[in-house]
Parts: C-alpha cells; structure tokens; sequence
C-alpha cells in the first residue's frame, strides 16, 4: 500500500526527533566516525542489515511515548494536549569482523574495536547532551540521558544503544489553517 502525500505531518514528536538526529550526524561526522547510513527510524528494533559486511550504522528512534504530568511522571491523564514523556533510543551499530581464518580477533583488535564503539557511543552523548537541538525548542521540557546498553557481537555486529527522556510540553507552531 502506497503511503497518502496529503495526510496532516506530526508536529509534537517527529520534529524533536528529526533536530536529534541532526545533532547526533553532526557530532559523529566531527569525531570522523564514518557510517553507511544513519536517521530517523521507526519501530521496536532497528534492521542492522544496511551494515553490510564492513559498514557502520547509526539512528534515532522513539523508543516508547506516554502521557505525562509536569516534572516527566507518568500519570495517563487525557487532555487535549497533554504533556508527553518522550523514549528515544540512539544507537550505533557496526560490522564484527572475523579473521579471514574464522578465528575470533586477537585482544588488540578487540580494543580498538571496543574503542571505536565507545568513540561512538561518545560522540553520540555529545549530540544529545552538548547540540541545541533542545534549548530553547518550542515544546521541549526536561532532557534526561539515562543509559547505554551495549549490544552485540552476536550476529557479526557490535555496537549499542542511549536511552534518552524528555517531556514534550505542547505542540509546535501551527500554520493558521491547520486542523
């Protein structure tokens, strides 16, 4: 089925989303970390399989969304607009090669493999936590970096993922048309 062009765009999740992303490229391209592909994604998981053999990866997605009370608990309060805390994962994933004898990499390849993940996993917390993509935002309250859970190497891929929270306090500027 062939997605509508004509339906109303989201203006409470997918713009915070789409400003996190560009933060997070922007930090891992200034820390040289070369991936195959990275952005936005939608659903439970992330399909690794844009590595390839010996590529890299990274993405931003919603991990979860509830309905919130000021100050990020969760409540399920209905209203209108209701304040909304936010899940979001970001994550980078990349090839675990393995010796051309299929024996696993020596301990200095472990290293700088590990390394190159952490160098990673840094740059990444820098786009969340140092980038604008937050400050001064319509709609954007408390930011919480909460944790890294490392994944992998099973499947020939190594890498992990941040949970992020923020409160999502009102929708974003609307056209004077809009429904």
């Amino acid at each position: 089925m062939e997605q509508p062009d004509n339906y109303t765009p989201d203006r409470r999740v997918t713009p915070h989303l789409v400003a996190l992303a560009g933060c997070v490229g922007d930090r891992l391209d200034q820390s040289n970390i070369e991936t195959c592909w990275g952005g936005v994604v939608s659903g439970n998981g992330v399909d690794l399989s844009e590595i390839g053999t010996d590529g890299a990866m990274w993405w931003v997605r919603l991990a979860n969304l509830t309905v919130a009370a000021p100050g990020g608990q969760a409540n399920g309060t209905v209203t209108c607009k209701p304040i909304l805390l936010a899940n979001v994962g970001v994550g980078y994933a990349t090839c675990y090669p393995i010796n051309e004898d299929g024996e696993a990499l020596d301990p200095q390849q472990q290293l700088k493999l590990s390394d190159l993940v952490h160098a990673a996993m840094m740059a990444m917390y820098r786009g969340m936590a140092c980038c604008t993509w937050h400050q001064g935002s319509v709609g954007v309250g408390q930011v919480t970096v909460v944790t890294w859970t490392p994944q992998g190497p099973q499947g020939g891929v190594l890498g992990g993922e941040w949970l992020l929270q923020f409160e999502i306090i009102g929708n974003r500027p609307e056209p004077d048309d809009a429904p």
